[in-house]
């Protein structure tokens, strides 16, 4: 896997670029202007013109795909559709549970978009090219770890939208994974991204209050802490609806914010 730092570092000297036969292809990329690399909320990847690059990147080899997708690239591909399928690829194809690990180069897509952003209008392509090479790492990662795969919504386990948010919430408090994963699905139907947003964010402060809780209470001397089991706190036998309540009467703040703002 490249290292980030070192990846832009090579690719960011046209000098050491033409010395390097392998990367050689990665020279006289089209410059993206900042409009063309702004984000449209409408876009989507269930278009034929999408769907053939996801195809592309998940079954081109890694030591192929950075020299076909710049091909790609020099021909018309342009900067949001290359970032679209990239994150399709990954979110269909490498495991998202634990979070972290392979899952990172679903994850890092944002940043490389970030980084993009800052970057000149002549390298905006270098930290996405990265990003794909990241994910040909976690994807045979994710080969060697069962070759997991999104499968097909089950439709009848969705909620309807007006009971998608309280599924979600009530998935969330039981640690219900595959009540969670249905849940999410009709909620992404019904809510705008903020909303969506601030859901995620209640649920997850729950989550890190709970456990960091559990953590605490288990380095107490037994005789001078009160039973797990009756802790309130607790992820596996208490109920998180009274963190959460704790934190609502904390008032700690809930900020919207949209989830291309934070690099990684």
């Amino acid at each position: 896997m490249i290292p980030r730092r070192s990846f832009l570092k090579i690719v960011g000297s046209s000098g050491v670029l033409a010395a390097l036969g392998d990367l050689g292809f990665l020279t006289q990329l089209p410059s993206v202007s900042a409009a063309e690399a702004a984000l449209e909320p409408c876009m989507d990847g269930f278009h034929p013109e999408i769907e053939s690059l996801v195809r592309l990147i998940e079954e081109m080899p890694r030591d192929r795909v950075l020299e076909e997708v710049t091909m790609r690239v020099k021909h018309g591909l342009n900067y949001r559709e290359l970032l679209t399928a990239l994150l399709l690829a990954g979110v269909r194809n490498i495991q998202p549970r634990p979070v972290g690990y392979k899952f990172h180069a679903v994850l890092v897509v944002n940043s490389a978009h970030l980084a993009s952003l800052a970057s000149p209008d002549t390298d905006r392509w270098l930290p996405i090219l990265w990003a794909v090479d990241q994910f040909k790492a976690s994807q045979a990662a994710n080969a060697r770890e069962g070759d997991w795969t999104m499968g097909a919504v089950d439709e009848s386990a969705v909620p309807p939208g007006d009971y998608a948010k309280n599924a979600i919430i009530a998935a969330m408090d039981n640690w219900d994974e595959s009540a969670a994963d249905a849940a999410v699905v009709g909620l992404a139907r019904t809510a705008d991204a903020d909303e969506l947003f601030e859901i995620f964010v209640a649920t997850a402060r729950t989550t890190v209050f709970t456990s960091t809780h559990s953590k605490r209470l288990s380095r107490v001397p037994r005789g001078t802490r009160r039973s797990r089991r009756s802790s309130p706190m607790s992820p596996k036998t208490g109920s998180p609806r009274l963190a959460r309540s704790w934190l609502t009467s904390r008032r700690i703040p809930t900020q919207s914010r949209s989830p291309t703002r934070r690099a990684d």
